[in-house]
């Protein structure tokens, strides 16, 4: 961290005024009060304004290294608790071989683990039993967001969505949603369509019908008549058919328009 940046965010952090110290009955200042005063910690960061704990964060943010970078990035655009070994197969800026790209990961994590930024949760807490690790404060997530550009966020949104894709013959359908997710957003979002359906069927088996209404929705930008060929046409047909249990009868007929 530079110096000028190490400045900057000292100035920031220490936004809360000092108190007005206690006086002694003679009028002097009581030095047991002036000793708290001048040691009091400043407020936790999720306490602050949001326009100045943004600027703390971006300040924190830019003082990580590429390595610490990449890993905060991809655990942003993840949007849910990852392991470890995920990261290491889709961060950006990593080195090539496998086992220096997982060693710098872990080093990563350590490293905005003892900054607080990232925090972890154990075998016994999470699915699977595998160990993940998630942003500790969400506001951290937006602010990661703006140091990745559009075709380096699809990028990545893809990579992960064939990370997911890799676990979902092992675990059935409970992870399509997520493959779905970062595919639509990846730099091929048709490819999102088959899992997008599958997610949308689990929705509508669990009773979670909003959820499975806006999958829907989401395919239809991508199903323009051009592209409505073969296939493409019968899941058209199928998806109004499923609206039409779910919604209403205005927006089946706009999915078969």
């Amino acid at each position: 961290m530079s110096a000028d940046t190490l400045r900057r965010l000292r100035v920031l952090e220490t936004t809360a005024a000092p108190l007005p110290p206690v006086l002694d009955a003679e009028g002097e200042v009581d030095e047991a009060s002036r000793a708290a005063t001048s040691t009091a910690s400043p407020p936790p960061i999720d306490e602050f304004p949001l326009g100045r704990r943004h600027a703390i964060l971006r300040l924190r943010v830019a003082a990580s290294s590429p390595p610490e970078l990449s890993v905060l990035q991809t655990l942003a655009i993840a949007g849910r608790p990852v392991t470890a070994e995920l990261l290491a197969n889709v961060a950006c800026g990593l080195p090539a071989e496998r086992e220096q790209r997982v060693e710098s990961v872990l080093a990563a994590l350590a490293r905005l683990e003892e900054r607080e930024i990232v925090g972890r949760q154990g075998p016994e807490g999470w699915p699977g039993g595998d160990e993940v690790f998630f942003v500790r404060l969400w506001d951290y997530v937006p602010v990661a967001l703006e140091t990745v550009g559009t075709a380096s966020r699809a990028a990545l949104h893809q990579r992960i969505g064939e990370a997911w894709l890799a676990r979902l013959e092992h675990e059935g359908d409970e992870v399509a949603y997520e493959v779905y997710f970062h595919f639509r957003r990846g730099t091929s979002p048709r490819s999102s369509i088959p899992y997008g359906l599958k997610a949308a069927e689990r929705f509508l088996r669990s009773f979670a019908l909003e959820k499975a209404r806006r999958v829907y929705l989401s395919h239809l930008p991508l199903l323009t008549p051009s592209r409505c060929a073969g296939g493409s046409r019968t899941t058209v047909i199928s998806m109004s058919y499923r609206a039409a249990h779910i919604s209403t009868y205005k927006y089946s007929l706009s999915l078969c328009q």
